[in-house]
């Protein structure tokens, strides 16, 4: 007898303060089969997170008023959000390996590489399991 087992989908917080590179992340993972949320700060993130309870968060990290890597401090502070992976996302390749020191689950340098993207995301999400 076969088992049916339902597939569960994996939910992702994508967090960048472009209006154009978070939709373009949403639409391409949506269509991979992610259920996806956007925020487009550091606060919308931190006040959504409880709510979305992702899975995943790919975390920008030059933004205004808030920085992806302050995002990150507080997440990896609190016991309801230390143990969410962090990609954390960049054009500045000093900047993402300061935040490696913070505890992030991997990095991508922009511009991003979907297939790249999708590699490392099915990496960490398959460890979940």
């Amino acid at each position: 007898m076969v088992e049916n087992k339902k597939a569960v989908v994996k939910k992702l917080l994508v967090v960048d303060d472009d209006d154009a590179v978070a939709q373009m992340l949403q639409d391409v993972l949506q269509e991979r089969g992610y259920d996806v949320e956007v925020a487009l700060s550091g606060e919308e993130a931190l006040a959504k997170i409880s709510k979305v309870k992702p899975d995943c968060v790919t975390l920008d990290i030059v933004m205004p008023r808030m920085s992806g890597l302050e995002v990150l401090r507080i997440l990896k502070k609190s016991p309801q959000t230390y143990h969410i992976p962090i990609i954390l996302i960049s054009s500045y390749e000093d900047l993402v390996k300061n935040g490696t020191t913070l505890g992030v689950a991997s990095f991508i340098l922009k511009p991003i590489r979907i297939d790249h993207l999708c590699t490392i995301l099915e990496k960490i999400l398959d460890a979940l399991i």
